[in-house]
């Protein structure tokens, strides 16, 4: 069954882990501090790895002492843990709709969902294609609502002035995923970037379970205080050793995962029950999703053929944590249209690097075939 993602891992990973095997170096190692001065020089901003994208948000949440009584802002459709990160604070999400070109956050929603309760917003660059921050900043800032970048899909890619995503002033911090579809891997890990030197230091303390360690004629190991509420968020030596290597191959990977996507549009461009969502060119190409008609019967076509699609993502207010465990906003019964017509359509079709043109030919054909026989 042919995948709708897959990472793309060479000897120089697999020599490099080993090598931190060797050593005895699994965890705290100097290989991660290695690793996040690399990515501060790749990002020109303040690097905190940790251990998943999901942690990144909630560690971003805590930093920014948002808790019970407030409320941030998400799209409906994203990724469970857009959402979860901010009830596991003790904080309540609102849900946003998503715009009905593509699935990031619809700025008419947002400002429809605004309230005093209100202290952030999470906007997702959906699949790798950037949000507007400019935009969203200009309606937050006199209301003084931060904003934590849901970066998960778009590692690598940039702003609409083509600045690497993570980079930018315009907000509290950008959350990154290492998980193996993303543009790189670490196996399982994530980022924290922020341009904040105080902010970045609250987040090596919240990743480190919030401890203070003092120093004392140069001992350290038992002497330490806990000022934080954190926890173990730490990415592994392994995963480190993985992501160095990585992270020289990331524009490779981007340029390699732009030209396939451009060989799927090419491929149906001309295909009237079936449309491309589309990538602007600064992307990072992480998913190819596809608007189609009649997609229950598609689906089985292309499973029957060995084609592993997928789906990103089902609406998160009728998740059944929030339809039946915890309380909803306040806003959460109102409509949502383009979440509902982007849930019904939907399809995420294979994208990856090692994917070969002769493939998504093949996978093109199925579909080309599908519709010509309606």
């Amino acid at each position: 069954m042919k995948t709708y993602a897959k990472h793309s891992i060479s000897k120089e990973e697999i020599d490099e882990v080993v090598n931190q095997l060797k050593i005895g170096s699994l965890s705290r190692g100097p290989i991660i501090k290695k690793f996040e001065k690399e990515l501060e020089s790749y990002l020109s901003s303040y690097a905190v790895t940790c251990s998943s994208g999901s942690s990144a948000l909630e560690i971003a949440l805590r930093a920014a002492d948002i808790g019970i009584g407030d409320e941030v802002i998400v799209p409906n459709i994203s990724w469970s843990a857009t959402a979860t990160s901010v009830s596991m604070v003790g904080a309540t999400p609102v849900f946003c709709d998503i715009s009905k070109d593509y699935p990031n956050i619809s700025f008419k929603d947002f400002e429809k969902k605004i309230s005093n309760r209100v202290k952030a917003v999470i906007p997702v660059h959906f699949g790798g294609v950037s949000v507007n921050l400019k935009k969203l900043a200009k309606i937050c800032r006199p209301k003084n609502i931060i904003i934590i970048e849901d970066a998960c899909h778009a590692f690598g890619g940039r702003y609409e002035d083509d600045s690497l995503i993570g980079s930018s002033k315009l907000s509290y911090a950008a959350c990154f995923s290492f998980h193996p579809a993303k543009s790189i891997t670490t196996g399982e890990g994530g980022l924290l970037s922020t341009q904040n030197k105080s902010v970045y230091k609250k987040i090596l303390s919240i990743r480190s379970s919030g401890i203070n360690r003092k120093i004392e004629n140069g001992f350290q190991k038992y002497l330490y205080d806990c000022v934080d509420l954190g926890s173990n968020f730490h990415m592994t030596t392994l995963s480190a050793a993985i992501g160095l290597c990585q992270l020289k191959k990331v524009n490779k990977f981007i340029l390699k995962r732009k030209i396939l996507w451009q060989r799927y549009y090419d491929n149906l461009k001309k295909i009237s029950s079936f449309m491309l969502f589309h990538h602007k060119k600064n992307s990072s190409f992480n998913l190819c999703l596809g608007f189609a008609k009649q997609r229950k019967k598609l689906t089985q076509l292309l499973i029957k053929n060995n084609v592993g699609v997928s789906f990103h993502y089902p609406e998160i207010r009728l998740l059944s944590i929030y339809k039946k465990k915890l309380k909803p906003s306040i806003n959460t019964k109102n409509k949502f249209p383009n979440s509902y017509n982007y849930k019904k359509n939907a399809i995420t079709l294979p994208l990856y690097p090692d994917l070969k043109i002769k493939e998504i030919d093949f996978i093109s054909k199925l579909i080309i075939s599908f519709y010509k026989k309606k």
